[in-house]
């Protein structure tokens, strides 16, 4: 097993942050979306940070996938602290885009 790095640990402590976040929702609305905000500017620094620059097009796309799934990150949060309810639609589809990504992206060797 490979030692993870840097980007790994702030991906893991963002996607923790949006789920606590979510969790905590029935609880305290402004809190919950203060934390899924933070934990989606994290996503979108990592994804941002790390993005693919070779020639492959079919990682480019996946690259620009994950970006596009922190954006619906930030709109969860930006949603939950409007007290839309349509931020769970937006958590979904950001849940369901991480699955087929995780599907669709090679390992690296």
């Amino acid at each position: 097993m490979t030692k993870p790095n840097k980007s790994d640990i702030f991906h893991l402590i963002g996607a923790a942050l949006v789920f606590i976040g979510a969790v905590i929702y029935l609880l305290h609305h402004l809190a919950a979306a203060i934390c899924v905000g933070v934990g989606a500017v994290i996503i979108g620094y990592v994804r941002v940070s790390t993005r693919y620059q070779g020639d492959d097009l079919r990682l480019k796309r996946l690259s620009t996938m994950q970006t596009l799934t922190a954006v619906f990150y930030l709109a969860t949060a930006i949603l939950m602290y409007m007290g839309n309810s349509l931020w769970v639609i937006c958590l979904l589809y950001a849940a369901v885009m991480e699955l087929v990504l995780i599907w669709r992206t090679p390992r690296q060797s």
